[in-house]
């Protein structure tokens, strides 16, 4: 955080998102982060290295999680998963997080995550 904050005495308020973003753009270019939460996958799951058999979405975890398992076991009852029915975020919470933060910075955060957007086609939606 010393290089997005360049004072010592602002090391000590809350991290705002804005800042947050910037530390993740100024440590994507390192071989290894602080954590993988905020690395890309083509970073930290070597596609190119490692031949996957299966790669999921957690979009789609539900039903990637049941073909998985029916691919694991024969019988469907042997195996169960939590039913997930609240989304951990809405359009208008992204909204309320993004508004803050300055378009130079959704255009290098969107750079850094370009790869994976294009594995997992997922469109950037960070504007």
């Amino acid at each position: 955080m010393q290089q997005v904050r360049h004072r010592k005495s602002d090391l000590s308020s809350q991290v705002t998102f804005s800042e947050f973003l910037q530390f993740v753009i100024l440590t994507a270019s390192k071989t290894s982060t602080t954590s993988d939460h905020w690395d890309t996958y083509e970073k930290i799951c070597h596609f190119c290295a490692i031949d996957y058999d299966f790669v999921g979405n957690f979009d789609t975890l539900k039903s990637d999680v049941a073909l998985v398992l029916r691919n694991l076991y024969e019988n469907e009852e042997d195996f169960w998963f939590p039913n997930v029915t609240k989304p951990r975020s809405t359009p208008k919470l992204e909204e309320s997080f993004y508004k803050s933060v300055p378009s130079d910075v959704i255009e290098k955060i969107n750079k850094v995550f370009q790869l994976d957007y294009h594995l997992f086609n997922f469109s950037s939606t960070i504007r």
